[in-house]
């Protein structure tokens, strides 16, 4: 009898449960989101052609860019600072002599053609993001001159690339 006693006095205590009971139930789902932006970054090294004495004198440089997977962009050169009248690219030195140079991707020359048309020359590159760096190799020539070299001096232009996406 005090065994009995005993679960019963356990039993209107609430200490001993034989199942659970609920009242009621609510769900709800809980959304859980983000969102992804069209990223690309850019990175470029210098076409350097070092010593010019006259002849054909080929280089390169390179073009680095990070897009987001699946994210479509172009690769766009203008005709850089000291362009010709018909656009075409030229470096120069100090006492303003001009040295005619070619940029290509592929044998192509690489311009902007159809993006800001600076340099209708030459056409852009266009590629698909895929989540890591690619690389572009940029040729760089310069064609003998008849006369052999140019007016000695330090030949540049700065030729802006441009990612759009």
């Amino acid at each position: 009898m005090e065994k009995r006693l005993l679960i019963l006095s356990l039993a209107a205590a609430g200490l001993i449960v034989s199942g659970t009971s609920q009242a009621g139930s609510v769900s709800k789902p809980l959304e859980v989101m983000a969102s992804v932006a069209s990223t690309c970054t850019l990175d470029v090294t210098r076409v350097d052609f070092g010593q010019f004495v006259g002849e054909i004198l080929d280089v390169a440089g390179e073009v680095r860019v990070n897009c987001n997977r699946n994210v479509p962009y172009v690769i766009a050169m203008d005709a850089g600072k000291s362009k010709d009248a018909q656009g075409n690219r030229n470096m120069k030195d100090s006492s303003g002599n001009k040295l005619p140079y070619r940029l290509a991707y592929i044998g192509s020359d690489w311009g902007d053609n159809g993006l800001a048309n600076t340099f209708t020359g030459g056409d852009p590159v266009t590629a698909v993001g895929k989540g890591t760096i690619e690389k572009f190799t940029v040729e760089g020539r310069i064609y003998a001159t008849p006369n052999g070299a140019p007016a000695p001096g330090v030949y540049n232009d700065i030729v802006t690339v441009t990612v759009a996406f």
